[in-house]
């Protein structure tokens, strides 16, 4: 067999997973237009807990008190029930695979057509940025969850790598070799306008975060 350990256990910072199948974070847009947990969201997850993965990472939640249709929430304490219930049924259908959620920040849109750009924050802005992440891991806590999904340097590699969707320029945020966040500059091909992201991520080893970051198996 090619991947020997692919179906044997592994322990990663205090989290046993059994085995070393990962269902990754894809978004289903199965939320409500408010980020809330649904019933047909419950259902899915109930479903893929019963293939066997050894970790479960639930789709993107947002970080950001405004709305972002069909996008989870966790930008406040009114979130944790329902996510609580998400974590719930997932383990009502297969108690063994580690549960863990993926969180989100993202730029600013108007209904104008006016759209937040990286070079719009402030230095000032930036500590706020990653209180709201720490304050998302405590809830994700309160919630039930196993790990939170931090992204890495391999998941620009996948996500940008498609050059059908554009030319990307990737502004790395690191420290001792850790990368803490990103900006992405964004030219879409056929359009006139240039279009950002950005992603910021808490210190996983710092003492303000309860729950320490998950890597991939």
């Amino acid at each position: 067999m090619q991947y020997e350990k692919l179906f044997s256990p592994i322990k990663m910072r205090g989290v046993a997973f059994p085995n070393r199948i990962m269902r990754t974070s894809m978004v289903s847009g199965l939320a409500t237009e408010d980020g809330l947990v649904t019933d047909l969201l419950k259902e899915r997850y109930r479903r893929e807990a019963k293939g066997g993965a050894g970790s479960i990472v639930v789709e993107a939640a947002v970080i950001l008190a405004s709305r972002s249709s069909f996008n989870l929430r966790i930008s406040d304490d009114s979130f944790i029930g329902g996510l609580k219930a998400l974590v719930d049924a997932i383990r009502e259908a297969n108690p063994e695979p580690k549960v863990g959620l993926q969180i989100m920040h993202f730029l600013k849109i108007s209904r104008s057509g006016w759209r937040q750009k990286v070079e719009d924050f402030k230095p000032e802005e930036l500590p706020v940025i990653v209180e709201q992440h720490a304050k998302a891991s405590r809830r994700a806590v309160a919630a039930g969850f196993d790990f939170i999904g931090l992204r890495r340097m391999d998941h620009l590699n996948w996500r940008y790598a498609d050059v059908r969707a554009g030319d990307f320029r990737i502004t790395l945020a690191e420290e001792n070799d850790r990368v803490l966040g990103f900006s992405v500059l964004c030219i879409a091909r056929g359009r006139a306008k240039e279009r950002n992201a950005v992603d910021l991520v808490p210190d996983p080893q710092s003492s303000e975060h309860p729950l320490g970051a998950g890597e991939s198996p």
